[in-house]
């Protein structure tokens, strides 16, 4: 007997009514946000982020510069791991997706503590926390689907072996 994939009898649920649609919706356009944020402080001269990374100097400029390798490493990961045939597939960054996540989330949770340190803009910094908790919740969510699929497949061997 053929085995089915278990995508095709158990679509994965992250929570009740959001699926692995929504979240790879979710990943893109934050990926593509930080990727935007990162441009912005290095390149754009009348931003906060740029003044942020002008004066704090080579720590900033290094952290910025983190935050667009760990966007393009989710944006990677997304792109190949969710949207491709499954043929493809980047291992690693499916293996390490809640740490990419998570660093991402850590990024953006700096960032807003240092423009609330320099006074520049609480709304600003509010928009960054609220990026940094989005991140954290798609590491998070990534995390159950995951952990509800093993479940999944280990209650449905176990049954699998009492047939036999």
């Amino acid at each position: 007997m053929e085995r089915i994939a278990r995508h095709e009898l158990h679509p994965p649920q992250l929570a009740p009514g959001l699926t692995m649609k929504h979240q790879v919706a979710d990943r893109l356009f934050l990926g593509c946000f930080a990727l935007a944020v990162s441009a912005v402080a290095l390149g754009e001269r009348d931003t906060i982020s740029h003044t942020l990374v002008e004066s704090n100097g080579i720590p900033a400029e290094l952290g910025v510069m983190a935050l667009c390798v760990l966007a393009a490493l989710a944006l990677l990961d997304t792109v190949v791991n969710d949207m491709l045939p499954d043929r493809c597939k980047f291992a690693t960054g499916e293996r390490f997706r809640q740490l990419v996540w998570l660093g991402i989330a850590v990024a953006f949770a700096s960032h807003s503590f240092v423009i609330v340190k320099q006074g520049l803009g609480i709304a600003t910094a509010l928009m960054y926390m609220l990026c940094a908790f989005r991140c954290a919740a798609v590491s998070f969510l990534d995390l159950h689907a995951e952990f509800a699929d093993q479940r999944r497949d280990r209650r449905s061997t176990d049954f699998g072996a009492l047939d036999a």
